[in-house]
């Protein structure tokens, strides 16, 4: 998938982000290794600096480790990719609510919106 950038965040916080999503799906599984610095820049046509600033937030937040002479890996702390997992539902669950509440918009259809969207990526 290709790697696109807006003016929004910083560039390496949205690849931050990016890459605890593919995280959360199970992309990367625990304990997997994944790509260099240099890899990660080259695929997303960034300055290595801003790859190595994403993978050093990445390591920060506790979902990537390091060790000597290996390469990074994803954290075998469950529970951590778990809390970012329920960090990420959190926030898209409170851009929605926020988005209905401005609209005015009947709180049982949200809902039922919700769970049709989910049913039908379900199917997909």
């Amino acid at each position: 998938m290709a790697w696109i950038f807006n003016d929004e965040k910083p560039i390496y916080l949205q690849m931050t982000e990016r890459i605890e999503r593919m995280i959360a799906a199970g992309e990367y599984k625990p304990g997997e290794s994944v790509m260099s610095v240099r890899e990660l820049a080259l695929q997303a046509a960034v300055n290595p600096n801003t790859a190595q600033r994403a993978m050093s937030e990445l390591e920060r937040r506790g979902l990537l480790a390091t060790t000597r002479n290996m390469p990074r890996c994803v954290t075998c702390d469950i529970a951590a990719i778990e809390n970012m997992r329920e960090r990420i539902i959190l926030e898209a669950a409170e851009a929605y609510a926020e988005t209905v509440c401005q609209l005015h918009a009947d709180e049982v259809r949200a809902l039922e919106t919700v769970r049709d969207r989910l049913n039908k990526k379900k199917k997909e």
